[in-house]
């Protein structure tokens, strides 16, 4: 992740999405959103496995309401 912020690397969304779902099953939900948003303004689309590990994060952390949030965006 210090290489995402520090650009050191170019991450792609298969990058972002592992990263996501590690802090998903870290339960680390503001880092998940904080890669979400740098996903977003690298210009890369979020998928179906994005959207899915943001949403277990809101689950195990007990954020249903930015879980229904992430579920509208979605569609």
């Amino acid at each position: 992740m210090e290489l995402f912020k520090k650009q050191q690397i170019i991450p792609d969304e298969i990058s972002f999405n592992t990263i996501i779902k590690g802090c998903a099953q870290e339960k680390r939900l503001n880092l998940a959103f904080e890669m979400f948003e740098m996903m977003k303004k690298s210009e890369l689309r979020a998928n179906d496995v994005t959207f899915n590990s943001l949403i277990d994060a809101c689950v195990r952390c007990n954020q249903m309401k930015r879980a229904w949030v992430l579920l509208d965006e979605m569609q």
